[in-house]
């Protein structure tokens, strides 16, 4: 019975029977019952028994019957970036957006895969086409806007500080301009991302604080003083 096994899994979850859990719900999977659901619950089973691997198999199980549910692409994704299979990770998210090329979230976590890649060459240049991939087919997608935002805001960061070592003045000019570009580049990221986040605050505190900061930087005065009164009021819910 259907429902009978469903609860001995439950049942066997409250009470941190873990492997128990494991089998009953492979017993629903194996029948199709749940969807995407059940072979996120038989991870979940597996990670509280630390057992990583076995979490990676079952959703590649998984893969290979919903390929374009986007939380079960999205976890597989994320253990692949932890346990730092890369390559298999982007193998199988091409599949994803071949099946649903439209779908923008799967276009999002290959450019996760494309930041942990390790890649030096354009690296970040294909992360940035394919986060644009994404927020054409889906403008909605906040995390992508903010990970933009963050991309050009570390750029610029990290130009200044190479320009505040520099001695000769019209080099340290040069750094300064293309790093003052790389903060212009990331404010209506930014700006994009407050508007579509309705749910995550912890984002959305991060992205008011890389806006506080690009206005510091570029003596923004005005939007530094409101950026900085919607944190305070953050602090204070």
């Amino acid at each position: 019975d259907t429902l009978m096994i469903q609860y001995s899994g439950i049942i066997a979850r409250e009470i941190g029977e873990y492997k128990i859990a494991v089998e009953q719900y492979k017993k629903l999977a194996e029948i199709n019952y749940g969807g995407p659901n059940t072979y996120l619950l038989i991870k979940e089973d597996c990670l509280a028994m630390e057992d990583t691997l076995g979490a990676i198999e079952v959703l590649e199980e998984g893969f290979d019957i919903y390929p374009d549910s986007i939380n079960l692409v999205a976890n597989l994704v994320d253990l692949y970036i932890r346990t730092n299979n890369i390559e298999t990770g982007l193998n199988k998210i091409n599949e994803s957006i071949n099946i649903n090329p439209e779908k923008g979230e799967f276009y999002y976590w290959k450019g996760r895969l494309l930041l942990n890649s390790g890649e030096e060459d354009n690296m970040i240049d294909k992360v940035l086409e394919v986060y644009n991939d994404a927020i054409k087919y889906n403008p909605t997608l906040y995390y992508v806007y903010y990970d933009m935002g963050l991309i050009y805001f570390l750029q610029g960061q990290d130009l200044f500080n190479q320009g505040g070592m520099e001695r000769d003045a019209k080099r340290r000019e040069l750094y300064n301009e293309v790093a003052t570009e790389k903060y212009k580049s990331a404010i209506p990221k930014l700006k994009n991302a407050l508007e579509y986040n309705t749910s995550n605050d912890e984002i959305k505190r991060e992205t008011l604080d890389t806006l506080r900061r690009i206005y510091y930087r570029l003596q923004m005065n005005d939007e530094y003083e409101e950026v900085n009164k919607k944190i305070m009021e953050m602090r204070n819910q």
